[in-house]
């Protein structure tokens, strides 16, 4: 995996963006 990949920086918003719904799911049942 290179870190400086041009793609690095959406991937990581992606995943950071799942992350966050993921959260706010979790957070609405509980």
């Amino acid at each position: 995996m290179d870190p400086a990949g041009p793609d690095n920086d959406e991937r990581f918003t992606y995943d950071y963006y799942r992350l966050r719904v993921v959260g706010l799911i979790v957070a609405a049942v509980l």
